[in-house]
């Protein structure tokens, strides 16, 4: 049992500035930009510069419990309450592709009825708070350093190279990690996660990438399937049948929630 003391308090001294990192940043919003255009331009429709497919929308609620000790009753979680919630299921690239396309998956939940004080001035009156996550304990990347070239990679590669190549690029990188795995080696997964195995959207675990402001705190966030429906899917191998396959797995999974 984890208490107060183990958990890491806020400073502004927990954020340090890397070396050079306006230029970095600089650098990864342009290649950002120009594969956006060229993702426009492959679909004639604007996408989101990353997790641009959705694989499903679902409504729910957060219910904050009663009675947490101090260190966790911060911010949202403050007082027992239920919150409306809207979360989205997608894939982490900036284009729509096959689902056979390995890749990190998405889990963004948007809670509604959020009226503290927002931390972006440009949204002052907003009354919602997202929690955006991937099926990934940290960022593999690490740092915007190594995170630049995975991005130039997938403005040159994935999003331009035709479906077949993107569909080998998973099916070799899936198959090589599952070799070296067996000697106790797992193959760095870049921002992508490439290497990743095919498994269950709905069995995953997902987690913000960074650590976030929880009032007096820093914490990191992570959405467990712990009911009794979604446990049997956790770490579940699928098949692709389709390019769609995920979204396909959500609606059987729900089904009355589909119109």
């Amino acid at each position: 049992m984890l208490n107060s003391n183990q958990y890491v308090r806020y400073s502004p001294n927990v954020e340090v500035k890397q070396p050079d990192e306006d230029r970095l940043i600089c650098q990864i919003l342009d290649s950002v930009a120009r594969q956006g255009q060229k993702v426009f331009d492959k679909h004639r429709h604007a996408m989101r510069g990353a997790h641009a497919k959705s694989h499903g929308g679902l409504k729910g609620e957060l219910q904050i419990y009663d009675n947490l000790p101090a260190h966790l009753a911060q911010g949202l979680f403050r007082e027992p309450r239920t919150y409306p919630v809207m979360i989205r299921f997608s894939s982490v690239p900036g284009d729509i592709l096959p689902d056979s396309l390995s890749t990190f998956r998405g889990m963004a939940i948007k809670v509604l009825g959020v009226e503290e004080p927002k931390l972006l001035s440009t949204e002052p009156d907003a009354v919602t708070q997202d929690f955006l996550m991937i099926n990934s304990p940290i960022f593999p990347s690490g740092n915007l350093a190594r995170f630049l070239p995975e991005q130039l990679l997938q403005e040159k590669v994935v999003v331009s190279a035709p479906e077949e190549a993107q569909q080998l690029l998973g099916i070799t990188a899936r198959t090589v990690n599952a070799v070296t795995q067996k000697v106790g080696i797992n193959l760095y997964p870049t921002a992508l996660g490439i290497t990743q195995p095919e498994t269950h959207i709905l069995g995953e675990t997902y987690y913000t990438s960074a650590a976030l402001r929880y009032g007096d705190y820093i914490a990191k966030f992570s959405a467990v399937p712990i009911s009794t429906s979604l446990q049997p899917l956790q770490g579940k191998r699928i098949e692709m049948q389709n390019a769609s396959t995920l979204r396909d797995l959500i609606v059987e999974f729900f089904p009355e929630a589909v119109g």
